[in-house]
């Protein structure tokens, strides 16, 4: 297995775990639930770390998969841990985590 379908599978996985850690909640819940947003939070972490060890050339052969929007939103949660803006994580959980989602799985070998 080559080492960037390695690191579109780890995309996978926290994609998986945070709709796991979140169903069945809405915006309300989320923002109560310590637990859920850490866990959550770290999930984006490990996504924004996975793009960046994604070669340069698949990276470039789909300019359709947003990736500097997952290594910024990386950056964002590691570097600026202290002012999180939660109904944006929730915004990219319900919006844009099931077409980049899609996108991703298109990528796996």
């Amino acid at each position: 297995m080559d080492k960037d379908n390695v690191y579109l599978k780890h995309i996978l996985d926290a994609i998986r775990l945070i709709s796991e850690f979140t169903k069945d909640m809405n915006k309300h819940d989320f923002r109560e639930s310590e637990i859920t947003i850490h866990a959550t939070v770290r999930q984006f972490e490990i996504i924004g770390e996975a793009v960046k060890h994604i070669s340069n050339k698949l990276r470039e052969a789909h300019p359709e998969i947003p990736w500097r929007g997952a290594t910024g939103t990386r950056d964002n949660l590691i570097h600026e841990y202290f002012n999180v803006d939660l109904d944006q994580v929730w915004e990219t959980i319900e919006i844009n985590l099931p077409d980049f989602k899609k996108k991703i799985e298109k990528l796996v070998k």
